[in-house]
């Protein structure tokens, strides 16, 4: 087998258990799934699961991140500005209603705010906030504008995401220009 070709079959591996994994947490609680029942819903053996994640939340880490980095490459195209980094991230998240009810049905939201919290930790460096402030007081505002998008996102998925990424957009920017004034790249 080429490199090409495995590269092919392991993503369609992960592919198959991650779709597996949703499928069955949309009615049974993560806690109450084995890895058994997600490899044999998704037709493959434990060897292959094993041979890519340790644990079922290793699934939702690689799919948090594979979103946080959709997120980061659209943000470094050009200056953004409040309303463009809101827009984006409700863009990105859209696709993933069904992982995000997943995620609060099993309790497990705490992995997103946690993945979030790092991803501007990480691209902190590039925002340009309203004021400068010392560390401290720094990763507090993080902690307070991450919640409020958090909060936002779980309450957008909690009603089907009924209002597009551009209203959204427009909800959040207005609040989040009292912290933040733009990001530089």
């Amino acid at each position: 087998m080429t490199n090409q070709s495995n590269s092919e079959q392991t993503q369609l591996t992960k592919e198959s258990l991650f779709n597996a994994l949703m499928q069955l947490m949309t009615f049974t609680d993560l806690n109450d799934l084995s890895i058994s029942a997600v490899t044999r819903k998704a037709g493959v053996s434990r060897m292959a699961f094993y041979r890519h994640y340790n644990i079922l939340e290793d699934l939702i880490s690689e799919h948090l991140n594979d979103i946080m980095a959709d997120y980061q490459a659209r943000l470094t195209k050009d200056k953004i500005n409040n309303y463009e980094l809101s827009y984006t991230f409700f863009v990105c998240f859209r696709p993933h209603l069904q992982f995000i009810l997943n995620l609060q049905r099993s309790r497990l939201t705490g992995m997103l705010f946690d993945k979030l919290v790092s991803f501007v930790v990480s691209f902190s460096e590039s925002i340009v906030c309203v004021e400068e402030c010392p560390g401290k007081v720094t990763d507090y505002n993080i902690r307070f504008v991450v919640g409020g998008f958090f909060s936002t996102l779980l309450a957008w998925s909690q009603t089907g995401m009924k209002e597009s990424a551009e209203q959204m957009a427009m909800l959040v920017s207005a609040e989040l220009a009292k912290h933040i004034s733009g990001i530089v790249n």
